[in-house]
């Protein structure tokens, strides 16, 4: 089923990279420990599926891809932050940077 609301949230592009952070920031103490799949065996904490270490500024990121599993809406207002111009753009994008977007999830969130 199509979700009309999903249009509404990528409207506004913000791009600002620090705005970004502090998102996933949010959304990895709002989402500690939930996922649909439980973390690795060898981890220590629930969080430690979810997230991951950002090298540039040692702090906890969660993963687009794992965020859009957790509450879809939240990964949508997310990328109003991405520093990309467009969805397509933040698709080609290596993958270790923090706003590549995998299509096949996306489309997933907005379909």
């Amino acid at each position: 089923a199509e979700k009309p609301w999903a249009s509404l949230l990528l409207v506004g592009r913000l791009g600002n990279a620090h705005l970004f952070a502090a998102s996933l920031q949010h959304a990895t103490t709002v989402f500690h420990g939930r996922s649909e799949s439980p973390p690795s065996s060898g981890s220590g904490t629930a969080a430690a599926g979810i997230c991951r270490e950002d090298a540039a500024n040692d702090s906890a990121l969660m993963p687009l891809d794992r965020l859009a599993t957790c509450s879809p809406v939240a990964f949508l207002a997310t990328l109003m932050f991405a520093p990309a111009a467009s969805v397509l753009d933040a698709a080609t994008v290596p993958s270790g940077v923090p706003w590549a977007v995998d299509l096949e999830i996306f489309y997933g969130v907005v379909h």
